[in-house]
């Protein structure tokens, strides 16, 4: 680095305009620009990216496009043709984009990236028959979406089952390698039957970093919803939230999947008769698959009603496994329980977790040796 002395001043580095270096936390393989002025000290996303093959720059004024819809129908025009050797991106600058009832609907090998958290924010009003056609945004494999937050409030209309705000569903069960998600905040509402974050089936290793998933519709609501898969994948840092409007709530749902959830908060609130789950294992079919959810607090509550709540549930065949936990159950007139064991749930395993339930720690109809070195509220020894 070289100096110069300036009157009175020493200056490192001095800069007349601005300064373009890569950003090495873009999504892969692109090497997107950023910015930084002199003058304020600032670095950010630049002001506009245009003309830049394989990168089309979405803004609300000035841009390439100024929707990543628009974007995304006319990717041949900017890229070519998507592919493992030309990947594409989509950058999208600050500002809130209202993609009213229309869904955003990937592709393989189209990265989009917005601005930040709370900078760049996807809008609209989407409600439908299936999960997956419910959702704001759906996913597509071999994808990449990051930096910006969802939020779906669910269509005023009557009669609609579903409001999502992400889904990815492989529809043949291939292999094929599902959408990633990285610093990624998901919010749904409204007044379907049930509204989802989350929705993910038949995908294969799909990672998840740092997604925020906020739910509060009036009915049935589920944070993640996971299943039908060999592998779902991993989920690093996931804060999994539903509020007081949900009758029923469930943080976590793994349905016949195998995935990982690591260093993650899950807080699953309702108000009503149904139940508070944090999180379920479900074993649908004859197979094993075998989840775990580790380094991890997961707690369920119903705050009003008759509902039971309670941390981890693992039905069906129920094979998972819970390792270093704080897991907890409190409801305000029914049931709280920290884990709950159905009778067939023999492949179930909770080690070294806290347990805490407003009725019981444990409820316990499996009749397995399922724990190892779990304790209770009072730091007590819980056996199961």
């Amino acid at each position: 680095m070289t100096s110069a002395t300036m009157g009175q001043s020493t200056v490192g580095l001095n800069v007349a305009g601005e300064v373009r270096f890569p950003d090495l936390n873009s999504a892969p393989p692109q090497m997107a620009p950023v910015c930084f002025n002199a003058a304020s000290g600032f670095i950010g996303a630049c002001a506009q990216v245009n003309n830049v093959h394989g990168v089309a720059w979405v803004a609300t004024a000035g841009g390439d496009y100024g929707s990543p819809v628009q974007a995304l129908n006319e990717v041949g025009n900017w890229c070519g043709a998507p592919s493992e050797g030309n990947r594409c991106l989509i950058r999208i600058a600050p500002g809130s984009y209202d993609l009213g009832d229309q869904q955003l609907v990937m592709r393989p090998f189209v990265d989009i990236q917005g601005s930040g958290w709370n900078m760049t924010i996807l809008q609209g009003a989407r409600s439908a028959a299936s999960v997956s056609d419910a959702a704001l945004v759906k996913g597509a494999r071999n994808s990449v979406l990051a930096q910006l937050t969802l939020f779906n409030s669910g269509s005023a209309g009557t009669g609609q089952a579903y409001t999502t705000g992400y889904a990815a569903e492989n529809i043949s069960g291939s292999s094929d390698v599902a959408p990633d998600l990285d610093h990624v905040t998901i919010k749904a509402a409204g007044n379907a039957a049930n509204t989802y974050g989350v929705y993910l089936q038949n995908v294969s290793d799909s990672r998840l970093e740092r997604v925020w998933l906020d739910v509060d519709g009036d009915n049935h609501c589920v944070a993640l919803m996971a299943e039908n898969s060999e592998s779902g994948g991993a989920a690093n840092r996931l804060h999994a939230h539903t509020a007081n409007h949900c009758d029923s709530a469930i943080g976590v749902y793994l349905n016949s999947v195998e995935m990982n959830i690591l260093n993650s908060t899950i807080d699953v609130t309702a108000n009503g008769s149904g139940t508070s789950y944090g999180v379920v294992f479900q074993e649908s079919g004859s197979g094993e698959h075998f989840s775990m959810v580790r380094d991890s607090e997961i707690v369920a509550e119903v705050v009003g009603g008759s509902g039971n709540a309670i941390g981890v549930e693992f039905r069906g065949n129920g094979s998972g496994g819970i390792i270093n936990a704080v897991i907890g159950g409190e409801a305000a007139t029914g049931a709280g329980h920290g884990v709950h064991f159905v009778s067939t749930a023999e492949n179930a395993r909770v080690v070294n977790s806290a347990l805490i339930g407003s009725t019981a720690s444990v409820n316990d109809e499996a009749a397995q040796t399922n724990c190892k070195g779990n304790l209770d509220a009072d730091l007590n020894d819980v056996g199961c």
